[in-house]
């Protein structure tokens, strides 16, 4: 842990100048207490990096606990669409977009801290480029989880700057670890009894504990001068014995049920130091369970939320700010359960938490042929040990792992760098915009040439660069928006058509995680606009009109028509949020909807678009898609641009429709390749100034 003495060691290092790197474990205090030392040695800004807003909102609210300021005044943070700081600010935390826009405004930066540099975010990994020409005016600290670091110094020393270094040791406490005996492909459904059962077992001790003081303070009674009851305490049960009266949260299969006996096989919820712990260790806590991504987390949170003996949360970038720090407030009942993605991993400590459900998956974005894809893969060693690692914080732990031992030894032993598999097109516009040559630019670890190409084709097919990759007006508009570079084109010509309060709410709808809006069940052809023609309605039209109806009701009513449509309340707050921030960034009038919809409601009382809106906003969307076109063929698609077939998701309301050409968003890669948030392409409409859209 981070003692004062290394404080001071840090503190030294970072005054000698060059670059200082930081190892230490997650939790060890590296991420709020080394802002707080450094605060002492200047009065300039100090501005700490984070990959995930969550993060940079929760570190900033502890620092802010700790020094006992309001916020802004001395610490605060700035994410997309969320800014606490002010001119008295001395210590911010900020993600690493965040920054990267800024020094395209060519901020002035005096010490800065980027955390979290073994995830090896896109952006991250480009700020260290920028950072790395500015090194001479500023004081760099590194700070990173793992103690492979080898790359990072390699990096810098090779340019002559000099590289300090200073390791946290870590104070961990034991954490067993359990595998399943045989492959299984339903985790969920494993995640599910696993929490059943570690629910089951803790309330079986609490039972027996409770029973063993009260048999203590029987006997330790003095004997009562009436008559004596006769019956005897019985001596406590075996775990096997008390199986039938600890009832489970509910039904499991039994094959899952003999998959879980193994799983829990060996493990004694009582075996870890008994004396020291007190007995009590898994009686109560906190149980993490990592899944793939939001549509896992919302089934499993469906399956448990049935139950009232738990304190049930999630954990994703789409939830509120709000509703991502309930994670950090007192538990309320004995077991809480938290249902997170992989923003648990590292960056956010958690106390209490006992037990880790990992599922070995998640979801991420990869690059295929110029189009963004959202597939679910499997972890790498090094993201298994984060996860197990979280149960080992103040007290030992178990961490459950819903695969064999057989794959973990297959794992590979890091993740591959998002630079190497994402798209890179956003970073390569804020590279242009700094007036840095993308093939030129002296990456940590290169994308590729066949990446940066691509990503450079894409911006000049967008009308964001010239063919002497110099960013145009367009590309400058685009590259201030906290959007993608094809939904800030998107927005951009949205407003120019008079459709940007339907094109903003798209946008932010689209800025989660979720792939579908709607979940299976829902029979999307109802809500359908009868304004307009069936060739015409589409993802999009129809995320607009449910928005803007979200929008109308009262706060009461809007939980009941999003219950009615199975939607989250929460991602629609979320989106509410960010939509009325793009209006701000765009100088969009808010009663400029009034124009864009009908008065009439259709099914779900929702508020149809007008047809001529739709048409705009089609358009619109096809301008900022442009690589993203396919062409009907047999019984799916073609993608023009990679010639693949592709097929429209299930959930998609043109699924049982038939266009000669649709656009499309991003693509699933699950039973087949599916496309995703897709719409009629509508080229070439006139503008209201004569300008066509292309």
């Amino acid at each position: 842990m981070l003692t004062p003495q290394m404080n001071q060691e840090i503190i030294q290092k970072a005054k000698k100048g060059g670059v200082l790197i930081v190892v230490g474990a997650t939790g060890s205090g590296k991420s709020t207490g080394i802002p707080q030392a450094l605060l002492s040695t200047t009065n300039d800004l100090i501005t700490v990096t984070q990959p995930r807003r969550v993060a940079a909102i929760s570190l900033a609210s502890h620092v802010k606990r700790v020094i006992t300021c309001v916020p802004g005044d001395k610490v605060g943070h700035k994410v997309r669409f969320s800014d606490t700081t002010n001119k008295n600010t001395r210590l911010r935390y900020v993600t690493d977009g965040i920054l990267l826009k800024e020094l395209q405004e060519e901020a002035k930066l005096s010490t800065v801290v980027v955390d979290e540099v073994h995830e090896r975010s896109i952006r991250t990994d480009i700020l260290l480029g920028l950072l790395k020409k500015r090194i001479n005016g500023i004081r760099l600290v590194l700070m990173s989880a793992t103690a492979d670091v080898n790359m990072l110094t390699e990096y810098f020393a090779k340019d002559g700057i000099p590289v300090s270094h200073c390791e946290i040791p870590s104070q961990k406490h034991d954490v067993r670890i359990k595998y399943l005996p045989k492959k299984s492909s339903d985790y969920i459904q494993l995640a599910y009894d696993t929490i059943k059962k570690i629910i089951k077992d803790a309330k079986t001790e609490r039972e027996s504990t409770n029973k063993s003081k009260n048999n203590e303070n029987s006997r330790n009674a003095k004997p009562s001068t009436g008559r004596q009851n006769n019956s005897k305490c019985s001596a406590p049960k075996s775990l096997e014995s008390r199986k039938k009266k600890t009832p489970f949260l509910g039904a499991s299969s039994a094959e899952g049920m003999d998959e879980i006996d193994c799983l829990f096989s060996g493990v004694s919820l009582n075996s870890y130091n008994p004396v020291q712990e007190k007995n009590d260790v898994f009686t109560s806590g906190t149980i993490l369970v990592f899944l793939s991504g939001l549509e896992d987390i919302e089934d499993l949170y469906k399956m448990l939320e049935v139950h009232s003996g738990i304190e049930l949360l999630k954990l994703h970038s789409s939830l509120p700010d709000k509703e991502q720090q309930l994670i950090f407030t007192q538990r309320q009942k004995s077991i809480r359960v938290i249902l997170s993605t992989n923003i648990a991993e590292t960056s956010l400590t958690i106390e209490d938490v006992k037990w880790v459900v990992d599922a070995g998956v998640q979801k991420t974005n990869l690059s295929k042929e110029g189009v963004d894809t959202l597939g679910i893969i499997k972890i790498s060693k090094s993201a298994a040990k984060q996860r197990s690692g979280r149960a080992g914080r103040v007290g030992p732990g178990v961490c459950y792992r819903l695969y064999t031992e057989e794959a973990y030894n297959g794992l590979q032993e890091n993740n591959i760098p998002e630079i190497l598999r994402a798209d890179i097109s956003s970073v390569t516009l804020s590279l242009i915009a700094l007036d840095a040559d993308p093939e030129k630019f002296d990456f940590l670890e290169s994308p590729g040439e066949n990446s940066i190409l691509s990503a450079l084709s894409e911006l000049f097919i967008l009308g964001l660069i010239s063919d002497k990759k110099k960013i145009t007006a367009l590309g400058k508009e685009v590259s201030k928006l906290p959007l993608s570079p094809s939904l800030g084109k998107f927005l951009i010509h949205g407003k120019s058509l008079g459709a940007g309060c339907s094109a903003a709410a798209v946008c932010s709808l689209l800025s989660g995680e979720r792939i579908s809006l709607f979940p299976k069940d829902i029979d999307t052809s109802s809500i359908i606009s009868v304004h307009e023609s069936p060739t015409k309605c589409s993802d999009l039209s129809l995320y607009a009109s449910v928005f803007f109806t979200y929008f109308k009701y009262s706060p009461r009513l809007r939980k009941d028509f999003c219950q009615s449509l199975k939607i989250s309340q929460q991602e629609m707050k979320n989106s509410e949020n960010i939509y009325r921030q793009l209006l701000s960034l765009m100088k969009i009038e808010s009663n400029a909807v009034d124009e864009e919809t009908e008065k009439e409601e259709t099914g779900y009382g929702c508020t149809p678009l007008k047809k001529n809106t739709a048409d705009k906003l089609h358009a619109a969307a096809s301008a900022g898609f442009l690589i993203r076109v396919a062409e009907a063929k047999g019984n799916g698609y073609v993608h023009m641009y990679s010639e693949r077939m592709v097929y429209i998701h299930p959930s998609s309301v043109m699924f049982a429709r038939r266009e000669g050409l649709v656009s499309f968003i991003i693509t699933s890669e699950t039973a087949k390749p599916y496309i995703l948030h897709v719409f009629p392409y509508t080229p070439n409409i006139l503008m209201a100034d004569g300008g066509i859209v292309l």
